[in-house]
């Protein structure tokens, strides 16, 4: 990535500082979702607020998956960018009422959505995994699954530490660029400010309070996502099956693959 992108991201991903250079949490002009350059990020529960575009991009996505979200107690991130091309992911975060940076699991997607040839991918969760920042941003004030103000003020506390601070000042540290990794989110921020590895029972009490639906958060093994009609090729079979039974793809399943029949 060249030095004009990682500005344009660190730009985005500070929009709501102040003129002080004091992190302020509030909302951008797009409303409810975390936006970075061209996609947007939601928890499932907003779907409903999205504007027309992005419903519709999001219910071609789940028909040309041929499922429905699983129950509304699994946690399910969306991805939205309806440009190039048009692309819709989903990724299953585990511990997304419990941890202050939840982390991103098994994800199905499907690019190329305004084309007649939609292409399927998936992505199995990595050994260390990668994590959401500003959990708030991604679901309405009025989410119950953990105390948005209480979320808010810690994204208050940690991006406006002289530990982050210092870090972003540091060029050579690519800062914004790396925090998305949960071995580093560790090691550069939560042991520098004195956080434990159970950082956010210490932080807040009220996401483990709020989360204590949090295990029945694992994806079942059986029919997490519901077929939505008959396969009728072979191929979209092979893709299809491992989507239904584990929840977004198999980890064995190769990709990309592209729709075939129907």
């Amino acid at each position: 990535m060249n030095s004009k992108s990682i500005a344009s991201l660190e730009r985005s991903q500070m929009t709501r500082g102040g003129s002080d250079g004091i992190y302020r949490c509030k909302r951008g002009l797009h409303g409810i979702g975390k936006v970075i350059d061209k996609s947007k990020w939601v928890h499932r529960s907003v779907l409903p607020s999205l504007s027309e575009e992005e419903q519709i991009l999001v219910s071609k996505a789940l028909d040309v998956l041929e499922i429905h979200l699983p129950p509304p107690d699994i946690d399910i991130i969306v991805k939205i960018n309806i440009r190039e091309g048009g692309l819709v992911t989903f990724t299953h975060s585990s511990d997304w009422k419990t941890a202050t940076e939840p982390i991103c699991g098994d994800m199905v997607g499907v690019k190329d959505l305004y084309s007649d040839r939609p292409v399927i991918f998936h992505r199995k969760q990595k050994g260390v995994p990668n994590i959401y920042h500003h959990k708030w941003m991604f679901v309405d004030d009025d989410y119950l699954g953990f105390d948005v103000p209480d979320a808010m003020e810690w994204s208050e506390i940690w991006e406006n530490h002289p530990v982050v601070k210092a870090l972003m000042a540091d060029k050579n540290e690519y800062f914004r660029l790396k925090i998305g990794k949960q071995d580093y989110w560790q090691e550069k921020v939560l042991d520098r400010i004195g956080v434990s590895p159970t950082y956010e029972e210490l932080i807040n009490s009220t996401y483990i309070d709020r989360g204590r639906s949090a295990p029945n958060n694992i994806i079942p093994k059986y029919l997490p996502l519901s077929r939505k009609k008959l396969i009728k090729s072979w191929t979209s079979v092979q893709v299809f099956m491992p989507v239904i039974r584990y929840g977004f793809a198999s980890r064995g399943l190769m990709s990309p693959l592209t729709i075939v029949g129907g």
